[in-house]
């Protein structure tokens, strides 16, 4: 399923994180690890485990994949396409509506206070 998502030309990306008890972390405390998916639309959804939050799992992740990624606004992503050939970053819409809502709200308080 990785294969065949990463043969593709668009993807989708994020990484979510995940507290894990890890025995040996001090005094057995939680930490958080990331999960990473990977999809496109209508397509299988390919989850991937890592202890950190870095580029060096993209580079595992997304080894010869070439086309258009989309991501949120983690600078990773952006890093990612800039020092490679091939990949296209596409902005994810969802973080874009949450910008124009937000703004709308503050748009409604600010007439209120008016």
């Amino acid at each position: 399923m990785h294969q065949n998502l990463i043969d593709g030309d668009y993807l989708q990306i994020d990484e979510t994180p995940i507290k894990v008890i890890d025995p040996d972390y001090p005094n057995n405390k939680t930490r958080s690890g990331w999960l990473w998916p990977i999809s496109r639309q209508a397509g299988d959804v390919v989850f991937t485990w890592s202890m950190r939050r870095r580029s060096s799992h993209l580079d595992e992740l997304l080894a010869r994949f070439s086309g258009y990624l989309q991501s949120d606004a983690y600078g990773v992503y952006g890093k990612y396409a800039r020092e490679r050939e091939g990949i296209v970053l596409s902005a994810c819409m969802a973080h874009i509506r949450r910008q124009f809502d937000k703004a709308k709200e503050q748009s409604q308080d600010a007439q209120r206070v008016v």
